[in-house]
């Protein structure tokens, strides 16, 4: 298992970096349109998709299957989409940063730019009443192998910060901290590339991808998916070794397999990426990874 250090590590480091994934539509005139394609969709994302997305309708399709869903899931599924759909003020004041169709549906209704001074008095009134998100539950322990920058910081602020908390009590948080190690008594995130990276090698890590791959079980299509994105996992791992090997710098990570086989690429951007990936430098791992990543750029 990682050691405790890693874990003080990452309570205190800040620097969040999004992998954001696009899918190209290409309209009647031959012109490109790069959509935004969420791998985690909420349901209030999937409410919102642009018709021309593809790639997003099918992760949505994925996700949310409806047909697949017990009576209390469909149930608890469709207050949900009412709720995407006609969110109340204090829906929108409690929404989860990360429910970019939430919020699209919230700025549609509540957008100050688009409504009279009246009605933005009345909604200030209204956003007054509304009841704060029970946090009751949160603790140190949950500060543990946090990779969400909102989290980190609440952690922070919560527990360390020197401005706010004495050092008598920063010194108890960071026993108790080192207790939550000793104990296990955390939740561990693991994503499905955590799974695809360490779930053979990482005892820990191993059983909660196993109970993970279980539950993908129960349904075939999150099961296709799931086995899917471990692949996908595994092979950026192994470009990007052999990126690392090749001592590439952070400027040039923009040229990625993708972007070097879209169409009418500029003749400084084929020069750039017949520097980087080059074929015959690869091992054999690495050229089946580059492949079959150019194969699903074409998707």
């Amino acid at each position: 298992m990682k050691t405790a250090l890693i874990l003080f590590t990452n309570l205190i480091l800040f620097q969040f970096i999004a992998q954001v994934d696009y899918y190209d539509y290409v309209n009647y005139k031959g012109d490109t349109i790069r959509l935004e394609v969420i791998q985690e969709p909420t349901i209030c994302d999937c409410n919102d998709i642009d018709w021309r997305n593809k790639e997003q309708k099918k992760i949505c399709n994925l996700t949310y299957d409806y047909d697949f869903m017990s009576e209390e899931e469909q149930q608890a599924y469709d207050k949900q989409l009412y709720i995407c759909k006609y969110p109340s003020i204090c829906d929108c004041a409690n929404a989860d940063q990360k429910d970019k169709g939430l919020l699209k549906a919230c700025n549609r209704l509540y957008n100050y730019k688009h409504i009279s001074s009246e009605q933005l008095k009345k909604n200030l009134e209204e956003l007054k009443k509304c009841p704060k998100k029970k946090d009751s539950n949160f603790s140190i322990c949950d500060c543990i192998n946090v990779d969400d920058y909102r989290l980190k910081k609440k952690c922070n602020d919560t527990f360390f910060n020197d401005s706010l908390i004495s050092e008598a009590d920063r010194k108890k948080n960071l026993a108790q901290l080192k207790k939550c190690v000793e104990k296990q008594s955390y939740e561990l995130e693991v994503t499905t590339c955590d799974c695809a990276l360490y779930g053979d090698t990482d005892k820990e890590y191993k059983a909660i991808c196993d109970e993970k791959l279980n539950e993908k079980k129960k349904n075939k299509r999150e099961l296709t998916q799931y086995l899917y994105d471990l692949k996908i996992c595994k092979e950026s791992a192994i470009l990007d070794e052999y990126l690392e090997r090749k001592k590439i710098s952070a400027s040039d990570y923009k040229y990625t397999v993708c972007r070097c086989n879209e169409d009418d690429v500029s003749k400084e951007v084929i020069e750039k990426c017949n520097q980087i990936w080059v074929f015959d430098e690869m091992n054999k791992t690495e050229q089946k990874a580059f492949s079959n990543t150019v194969s699903k750029c074409k998707k």
